[in-house]
């Protein structure tokens, strides 16, 4: 599969380098409805991984051959089917699952160079801050923020790593709240200095199935992981399920956004934003 990616540079129409740095990520918690146990979402959560072609090109390689042997189906990976005990997965006892998915985190850890989970409470955000991040940055649906905080912190790893190329980024496809993620990457890009900041490229932000890009996969069991466990420390006071530690574990920045930070990060945020466009 990633034999055949080729990672055009949309406005040069030229191969990314091969170490060029691609991020995977996904969304969870954007459903609006009740679920089955009459809870709302509590949490907003974009996540996923930062590596190079090289890495993700290793990372396909064993990840597809790993669900080959056990017969996945179209190798690819659901968590909430796995979770659930869905379809395929009804049957499989508990060693077999302990051991299938402790595989598929360490194919992870083994191919990533950074992990990035930016989890946001929505009843915080709604309630104490929407409308001053409308106000000065010109957009308020939560996505907006959490999206943007994921921006931040790969840009602070690029810092600290003195990777000075672009970085790409592949979102999972079909959320219904794709719009917000592509306002948030257009917003930067409108200021030349911030878009130099954040490396980006224009149209350096893709949409796709995880069928097709199997490091969204990957995406989707952080991102999935990090939401169920926010979902367990509000609504049944239980934490840290060894999946999500395990998770954790690998080298990235993980936060969670409420009321006691909010405001703090807000602050943060705008002299961030002032300091850039100072120095530029």
């Amino acid at each position: 599969m990633f034999d055949n990616l080729t990672f055009l540079n949309p406005r040069e129409n030229q191969l990314f380098s091969f170490m060029q740095v691609v991020g995977y990520f996904d969304a969870s918690g954007t459903h609006t409805n009740k679920d089955e146990r009459g809870n709302y979402s509590p949490a907003l959560v974009v996540a996923g991984y930062l590596a190079t072609k090289e890495q993700w090109k290793r990372f396909d390689e064993r990840w597809r051959k790993h669900l080959r042997e056990h017969k996945i189906k179209d190798e690819c990976f659901h968590l909430t089917d796995f979770s659930a005990r869905k379809g395929q997965y009804q049957n499989w006892d508990e060693p077999v699952r302990h051991e299938f998915f402790k595989k598929l985190v360490a194919i992870i850890s083994e191919n990533v160079s950074f992990g990035i989970a930016m989890s946001l409470s929505l009843a915080d955000f709604n309630r104490i801050i929407e409308g001053e991040v409308k106000q000065i940055f010109g957009f308020a649906h939560p996505l907006h923020y959490v999206t943007l905080k994921c921006f931040e912190s790969a840009i602070d790893w690029a810092i600290a790593n003195k990777y000075d190329d672009a970085i790409s980024y592949i979102f999972e496809s079909g959320d219904d709240f794709q719009h917000e993620i592509l306002s948030t990457h257009a917003a930067v890009n409108k200021d030349e200095e911030l878009s130099r900041y954040y490396r980006f490229e224009t149209d350096a932000l893709v949409f796709s199935s995880k069928k097709k890009y199997t490091p969204l996969q990957a995406a989707d069991v952080l991102a999935n992981e990090v939401y169920k466990e926010e979902y367990r420390s509000l609504y049944t006071k239980q934490y840290s399920k060894t999946s999500w530690a395990v998770l954790a574990s690998i080298q990235g920045e993980y936060k969670h956004f409420n009321e006691k930070h909010l405001n703090k990060d807000l602050e943060k945020l705008i002299l961030k934003f002032e300091e850039m466009k100072k120095a530029s």
